[in-house]
């Protein structure tokens, strides 16, 4: 018997942009067998560069402000144990500290989320299977407002076929 059908892969994964930048590269041919892992596109990552040494400026910032609030603890604790000055300064040293620690653990997680978005111009394969028409060309802006379609991909083992067969043939 003959059907006229379709074919279809139980997993299609569309490959979108996580973050809004500029296509700079394309690494791949249209219609060809990928591996997972294997590079996709890559965005202009030059404005996640910068975001991230900002970040790590203000995380340095924040630990140089602990160091001190540390060694104003460090000379205040003896002088206050001996009455020299007024335990409060000591509370506002303390209190300094515990800010200081919050200022570097909130620096840390802008690193961490720079970092995050920098690794996001890398476009990779998740997973390995037969790529299709790129949806995007080198120039195009991605990721503007919400995440871009850049091309999917599919696997062909197992493949499915779809058809009509009345229930005398079945």
């Amino acid at each position: 018997a003959e059907f006229i059908g379709q074919l279809d892969s139980p997993q299609n994964v569309e490959i979108r942009a996580r973050v809004e930048g500029f296509v700079d590269q394309m690494l791949f041919l249209e219609g060809t067998n990928m591996n997972a892992g294997d590079p996709l596109f890559k965005l202009d990552d030059k404005p996640f560069q910068e975001r991230l040494k900002a970040a790590k400026g203000m995380l340095a910032e924040a630990q140089a402000g602990l160091k001190k609030y540390e060694a104003d603890v460090a000379r205040l604790k003896p002088l206050a144990e001996k009455k020299a000055v007024p335990q409060q300064d000591l509370d506002n040293a303390l209190a300094s500290v515990d800010v200081g620690m919050a200022s570097v653990l909130s620096a840390q997680a802008r690193v961490d989320s720079a970092q995050l978005d920098l690794g996001y111009c890398d476009i990779r394969a998740p997973i390995s299977g037969l790529i299709g028409a790129k949806q995007v060309s080198i120039g195009d802006l991605v990721g503007k407002g919400s995440p871009t379609l850049m091309a999917t991909i599919s696997t062909l083992d197992p493949i499915w076929f779809y058809c009509n067969i009345s229930e005398v043939q079945y």
